[in-house]
């Protein structure tokens, strides 16, 4: 049988870019190489324990925010069995629709010099012969720090779960968990990883976790991100899985959007097969392990399966326009009231000159997502007011970060930036394309962003989609999908960590924009660093 393509080698990266939050920065600012990236991870765990019966949701145990920074050369992706096949026929579907989008976050990280593991269970057989199987099977011994799990399962070795360490499963795959429609009889199709995902030359495949912790210890890793399928079995049990890594002293993280689970809606807690992963999800960053998402590599929006129509995840958008009424809302200043209306379920801000701002009610935001979309009319400049302060600057109506959008052809300072209203900063921050990382003593390194929003992504006269989010002292926003700046602050002086979001009308031109689905989410516990 002969081995699928493999890839060829990529050509190192040199300039400074950023995927998402994934940084590479050149020699002349924090390199310990020739290009030396840094991964920036918005990592969430879990504070305690949640319910687990028939309302189960994973918002019942309290969110914990944090930034993680590992050196792209000391880190790995692992992984875990993506088969070709399942014997489950949903099982089979969501890994197929799953695994593009994987391919494309394992080649956004394996560019950046991220070490990349494969690893499909009980067919490494299928690759002998390969750079890649002779990678892992050649690797010198390490001694591992404590002893690897004998207990068999599956074809591999394999890690209970550790009553001592966690609670019970909160799903129940006593009957293996298919959530077809018609149960599908349990049998051993698969014969190798999905081709979908690339095996790239400098790339290991191995499911023996002596091979594994051999490879890492070659390279110096200590930090592993975990990824595929199914999480409350294999991606916690098996030799190179999260339980395994762990108890070998590995920094490891869950890529929270590219897992499923074998979970049959029929058992308990009774709920919707992908509010069963949740709660698998709660459970790792509760018991073992931080999550991220695939938004901290190639930026946009966290993967979702089409199946999954619940609605936002968490369901904790809310809205805060009506379509109706500006309830809840306020102009500044009250003279321009008449520029900020509803029209056909609409909010519509209109200016023949002036400027204005229209601020939501709630003065004490610090971390939050905010959607919405606006469409230009004509030629215009306006923009999202993010923790802005009121009454404190001469120079703005509101102090504070803004992230900025106009018309088509208005310019990187403007569609797609990040700007700082007020003293003590001045306007600007950072272009669209770019990410600022301003350090304690207020000194700035500019990062080009990786697949960044184009004029060409948005639509001139149509509806674009907004999303920004503002976790800690990092904050950043899409448009359409793509990110379009960023800004990560860490000026304590000159930060802001709370305040108002608002709607701006710029002064100048006669102008009409037009907002709709305005929806806030508010975050757990403020994040630490």
């Amino acid at each position: 049988m002969t081995a699928p393509l493999l890839g060829t080698r990529s050509t190192p990266v040199v300039l400074l870019t950023v995927a998402g939050a994934l940084v590479g920065c050149s020699a002349a600012s924090m390199s310990d190489g020739p290009a030396s990236h840094t991964l920036i991870l918005q990592a969430r765990t879990r504070a305690r324990a949640g319910d687990t019966g028939p309302s189960a949701t994973p918002t019942t145990s309290q969110l914990i925010h944090h930034k993680l920074l590992w050196q792209a050369r000391h880190t790995a992706i692992v992984i875990c069995d993506m088969w070709n096949t399942h014997w489950c026929e949903g099982a089979a579907r969501r890994v197929a629709e799953m695994a593009g989008p994987m391919n494309e976050l394992v080649r956004f990280a394996r560019k950046r010099g991220v070490f990349v593991i494969h690893a499909p269970s009980s067919t490494v057989d299928f690759y002998n012969g390969t750079p890649q199987r002779r990678r892992a099977k050649e690797a010198p011994f390490a001694e591992p720090p404590t002893p690897l799990s004998t207990a068999k399962r599956w074809g591999t070795t394999w890690c209970w779960p550790d009553a001592t360490r966690e609670s019970d499963m909160p799903i129940d795959d006593s009957d293996m968990g298919c959530d077809c429609r018609e149960t599908c009889t349990i049998s051993r199709p698969w014969t190798r990883q999905i081709d979908t995902i690339e095996i790239h030359e400098d790339d290991a495949i191995s499911h023996d976790g002596q091979e594994v912790y051999n490879l890492l210890a070659e390279r110096g890793i200590d930090n592993v991100i975990l990824m595929g399928v199914h999480l409350n079995m294999c991606v916690l049990g098996r030799p190179f899985g999260i339980r395994q890594l762990v108890r070998l002293g590995k920094n490891v993280v869950l890529v929270r959007d590219m897992t499923d689970t074998m979970y049959n809606h029929r058992k308990r807690p009774f709920v919707n097969h992908f509010t069963g992963t949740d709660l698998v999800v709660a459970h790792v960053e509760e018991y073992w392990c931080p999550s991220v998402t695939s938004v901290d590599f190639s930026g946009g929006e966290p993967f979702r399966f089409k199946e999954d129509r619940r609605g936002a995840p968490n369901g904790d958008f809310m809205q805060i326009f009506d379509g109706r009424s500006l309830a809840g809302w306020r102009v500044l200043p009250t003279s321009e009231s008449r520029a900020w209306s509803v029209r056909d379920g609409l909010l519509v801000g209109s200016t023949d000159g002036t400027g204005s701002d229209l601020i939501w009610k709630e003065t004490d935001l610090d971390d939050f997502e905010l959607k919405l979309s606006y469409r230009f009319r004509t030629a215009g400049n306006s923009g999202i007011h993010v923790r802005g302060i009121l009454g404190e600057s001469t120079s703005h109506r509101v102090k504070g970060y803004h992230a900025d959008f106009g018309h088509v052809g208005v310019g990187r300072k403007v569609l797609g930036a990040w700007d700082f209203h007020g003293a003590p900063r001045g306007d600007h921050l950072v272009a669209r394309g770019h990410r600022v990382l301003i350090d304690a003593q207020g000194d700035k390194l500019l990062q080009d962003i990786d697949g960044a929003l184009t004029p060409d992504d948005v639509h001139a006269r149509g509806w674009n989609d907004v999303h920004v989010v503002a976790i800690g002292n990092s904050l950043h926003f899409t448009i359409n999908g793509k990110m379009a700046s960023a800004v990560v602050d860490e000026e304590p002086a000159k930060r802001i960590d709370r305040g108002i979001i608002g709607l701006q009308l710029h002064g100048g031109p006669p102008m009409t924009v037009e907002f709709r689905e305005i929806r806030l989410k508010r975050l757990g516990a403020k994040p630490s660093d």
